[in-house]
């Protein structure tokens, strides 16, 4: 079963817009190499009924899905140290947002926040609301692999943590990342408290 399909369970479970994706790149996203989204790529409207799915599906070489932004949930997307720093202080505040991987060169971090308004972060990091996308754990990044859940999304979705909350945890991160860089600071074990 194609990555895109098995990620078909979750979504309908969770009552998520899907849409069909662009095919799956070979090499690297057909919008070129710069793209900061690759394998995020709508094809069409979403699709909401068994016989919509089955048909965008029922194919030889399935698309990977997309998930819609801005309805059941918003994602802050951040990547590199900053991503591994910021899961410690939610991890320690016992704030818990669904977060899937991506297979890109670059491993990112998509943190679900409950859909809201847009929150400011650190530069390198990015609010993906409404008209926003994400590809669904398990789509393929073609030969770069398949982004797939961190967490398990079964226990993560009853409720998802406010976008204000994860930010912050993406701030506090980020002034620790800049400040060992620039040697202000020995390297911590444990996560910043805010």
């Amino acid at each position: 079963m194609a990555p895109g399909a098995r990620a078909l369970g979750p979504a309908r479970r969770w009552q998520w817009l899907l849409n069909p994706d662009a095919p799956v790149p070979a090499v690297r996203c057909e919008c070129g190499p710069n793209c900061a989204t690759p394998a995020a790529h709508p094809t069409g409207p979403a699709v909401t009924s068994a016989a919509e799915v089955r048909a965008a599906w029922d194919v030889n070489e399935p698309p990977n899905i997309v998930l819609a932004c801005g309805v059941r949930f918003d994602v802050i997307r951040v990547g590199g140290q900053v991503a591994a720093e910021s899961e410690k202080i939610l991890a320690a505040w016992r704030v818990a947002p669904a977060i899937a991987l991506t297979a890109t060169a670059v491993v990112q971090r998509l943190l679900f926040v409950a859909p809201g308004e847009p929150v400011e972060l650190p530069a390198g990091a990015d609010y993906l609301g409404r008209g926003g996308w994400v590809p669904a754990p398990p789509s393929s990044r073609g030969p770069a692999g398949e982004d797939r859940w961190f967490w398990s999304y079964e226990t993560r979705w009853r409720t998802l943590p406010s976008a204000a909350d994860v930010a912050l945890a993406v701030w506090l991160a980020d002034r620790e990342v800049r400040r060992f860089r620039d040697g202000l600071l020995p390297r911590r074990s444990g996560p910043l408290r805010a």
